[in-house]
């Protein structure tokens, strides 16, 4: 009997499931004696009854415990929903810490009523948000500084999974983007034609805690072209048989631990193609390029195939939009009309974009983009910005200059999210967890933390934006004005409510609020709350203030 359980443990801690679990209400609790206690609706009548683990040589059976059943009145939050060749999926079920998924099939015996596990089906139930809304882009699992490095970085410590997840429990992050030797771009998990490496991804994207949206294709450049082809004669616009098979292999690998396929990223850098335009920067370009570009248009018929290969293969799956580069007239105007001309509007479920420059032309650009989308009928869909942030290193001025300094990059946390919610977003990222260095490097010390792994002010004031403000039920934009007030009420999902302001003048402080905080830490990292009276005047700067 002793074996036999262990055995079973080891199953739960292993398997794969086959199939996400689906509309999850509750956990059953699970002993060490394995027993079971199962509500389960049939016809619409709830029963409940025991369940006691009766392993044999033939699997793993539980057998009903005939006196513990009876009707209930009403079904409990984790009762079973049973169709009639009386399967009892159970999607939750908690032992020692972790949850699990699994199916036990109707088995009776001449002794009893039994039900057998399908093995097949076990997997680790996932604990992540419903609906995220906060998340840390470019993650650098197993990252090695070396260029000519092969392989992965198991030893540093804080490029290991254990240590960022740790980071992000830490942090308040719901989802991870861009996570590189992690990620299924085709170069990482097929680098050759039917070569496979699962390495990385496997380790990484299983976590229940926190939800991934991986990148599929190409970090730019996407198209239906495979890694291994480096002649312009061998550029596909369109899914051929070698970009089906590895978006097929993919999505049935990870269709149980991922909801959001981003499909590609910034494939508005094609237009490094197009002399017609203003040109992209033409770096990274892939070896093999169409003679004749690939505009948006075609981008657009490529990326409805992709979706649709995937929700075949899915039909649960949530499909990005690859990131917008900016907010700028070419991608407004020109690539995302492009690509709707192309795919339609149906292939997608989110709207995705990115933005580097200042809090202060957001004001104007993001109500222009608005207008976009309504122009182009997509403004029912959901609006991500899965890029923002800025540099804490004076030296950098490519696209702030405030003058930037670890303070700002603090202030700026807020400034740049806070703004996202309020002018409808429902997810924001920020780029990045990790910083790189390198005095060439024009993405040095965007992190959160160094690259030499020390906290900075903008890691506590991430910390302090999700302690306060995260999971919101409502973002109202009170006053957005980037040479003046900039006010916005948050009401969590608790329904406590928060104020953040900033900017230029004065702002009186609204009835409930006892408490304010600047948003740039104490040297220490820690803040200090200040007490706040209704009806007083608060003198704003461009450091946000949180009001509550």
């Amino acid at each position: 009997m002793k074996q036999r359980t262990l055995t079973l443990i080891f199953v739960l801690m292993t398997m794969f499931a086959a199939y996400p679990a689906h509309s999850c209400t509750g956990c059953i609790a699970v002993e060490t004696d394995l027993k079971l206690n199962i509500c389960a609706e049939y016809k619409g009548i709830p029963y409940s009854f025991g369940m006691n683990y009766a392993p044999d040589s033939g699997g793993f059976y539980w057998k009903a415990d005939i006196a513990s059943f009876r009707q209930l009145e009403s079904a409990t939050k984790n009762c079973i929903h049973v169709e009639d060749d009386l399967a009892l999926k159970i999607c939750c079920a908690a032992y020692q810490g972790v949850n699990y998924s699994f199916t036990l099939n109707y088995s009776p015996r001449t002794d009893g009523h039994y039900w057998k596990a399908d093995v097949s089906t076990f997997s680790r139930a996932l604990n992540r948000p419903a609906v995220p809304q906060i998340g840390a882009n470019f993650v650098r699992f197993y990252w090695s500084e070396n260029p000519e490095s092969v392989g992965l970085n198991t030893s540093t410590p804080y490029y290991q999974p254990d240590e960022i997840f740790r980071r992000f429990a830490d942090l308040g992050v719901h989802t991870y983007r861009q996570f590189v030797k992690a990620d299924l771009l085709w170069n990482v998990v097929e680098p050759k034609d039917n070569q496979w490496n699962w390495e990385a991804a496997d380790i990484v994207i299983p976590n229940p805690n926190f939800e991934p949206i991986v990148t599929l294709m190409a970090m730019q450049y996407s198209s239906g072209t495979p890694p291994w082809a480096v002649k312009t004669d061998k550029f596909q616009k369109h899914v051929g048989t070698e970009a089906r098979d590895y978006i097929t292999t993919v999505v049935r690998r990870y269709a149980p631990y991922i909801k959001y396929w981003e499909l590609g990223n910034e494939m508005d850098h094609w237009r490094a193609l197009d002399e017609s335009t203003i040109p992209a920067s033409a770096d990274k370009l892939p070896a093999s390029l169409p003679s004749d570009g690939f505009s948006p248009q075609e981008q657009g018929m490529f990326l409805a195939e992709v979706a649709a290969i995937i929700r075949e293969n899915d039909p649960d799956a949530v499909i990005v939009l690859p990131g917008m580069g900016g907010l700028d007239d070419y991608l407004t105007d020109t690539w995302l009309p492009g690509v709707i001309k192309g795919g339609g509007r149906d292939w997608f479920d989110i709207v995705n974009y990115h933005y580097y420059p200042g809090w202060e032309p957001y004001t104007i650009l993001r109500p222009k983009f608005q207008a976009a989308l309504e122009r182009l009928g997509i403004a029912d869909k959901a609006v991500w910005m899965t890029e923002t942030g800025t540099t804490s290193d004076p030296t950098l001025t490519l696209r702030t200059n405030y003058p930037n300094s670890p303070q700002e990059q603090a202030a700026d946390v807020f400034r740049r999210i806070i703004q996202a919610y309020g002018f409808g977003d429902s997810m924001a990222i920020w780029h990045c967890y990790l910083s790189s260095e390198g005095a060439d490097n024009d993405w040095r010390e965007y992190g959160l933390i160094s690259a030499q792994a020390e906290i900075k002010p903008s890691y506590y004031a991430f910390r302090l934006l999700t302690q306060e403000l995260i999971p919101f039920k409502q973002v109202e934009r009170l006053s957005s004005n980037a040479k003046g007030i900039n006010a916005y009420r948050v009401t969590t999902a608790a329904g406590q409510v928060r104020y953040v302001v900033w900017g230029k003048g004065s702002y009186t402080i609204p009835e409930g609020i006892t408490k304010r905080v600047s948003v740039v830490p104490n040297a220490d990292g820690s803040y200090t709350w200040q007490t706040a009276k209704a009806g007083e005047t608060l003198t704003l700067t461009t450091t946000p203030v949180v009001l509550k």
